[in-house]
Order: C-alpha cells, then structure tokens, then sequence
C-alpha cells in the first residue's frame, strides 16, 4: 500500500466542476469615473462580496488538494462510501484520531481499519 498516493495517476484534462465554480468570473464592477446609485452600490457590494466568497472557497478547495487524507476499506477492499439523498460519499477522515474516534462512534473500536490515504 502506498501512503503518499504515489500511485494515483496524473490528472486527466477534464476540470472538476468546483475548479470551474472557482474560476468563474464576477459581474465587472464599472469605472471609477462612472456615476453610482444606491442601486449600483448595492449590486457593486454584492460583487464584492461575491468575489470575496470564491477566493475564499479557491483557498478552502486548494488547501483540501493539498491535505492527505485516510480512506477505509471495506471488507472487498474498495474504498469505503455511503450514499445520502441520492448521492455517494467516499468517507474520508483528517488522520488517524479522526478515524478512531468514528469507529469508537460505531462501537467498531475493536476492529482493525485497513485504509489508504
């Protein structure tokens, strides 16, 4: 098993749909010589805060790229995933506490947890 992901291969061109959320563009704010209205305030502070929230969440998502985390297995040794609403989750915890305390949760402390990061 490799800790590292060294085996994972080499991302693909196809871009994630929160990459592209990330990246996509705010309304242009107008020029400074340009006349404001209450109205136009409002809509260059919703900007603002618009941009504000996407630079928060490209840190938040890159950040996330960047941490190691630890996937269980299941019992067949596939990576362990709960659906919710109609959605699959591969479950993923931040380090080793994380896990332990999820299987105490579960009453399952006494298992042994095969996972990969």
């Amino acid at each position: 098993m490799f800790d590292n992901g060294d085996e994972i291969a080499e991302p693909s061109a196809r871009r994630s749909k929160l990459a592209d959320l990330a990246d996509w563009p705010a309304d242009e704010a107008p020029s400074p010589e340009a006349p404001v209205s209450a109205a136009a305030a409002t809509v260059d502070a919703e900007a603002d805060r618009l941009r504000a929230a996407r630079r928060e969440f490209a840190v938040l998502l890159g950040e996330f790229r960047r941490t190691a985390v630890l996937v269980p297995l299941d019992e067949a040794g596939d990576l362990w995933s709960a659906d919710l609403n109609g959605v699959r989750w591969i479950c993923a915890f931040s380090d080793e506490e994380a896990l332990a305390r999820f299987a105490l949760a579960r009453g399952e402390s006494g298992r042994e947890w095969t996972y990969r990061t």
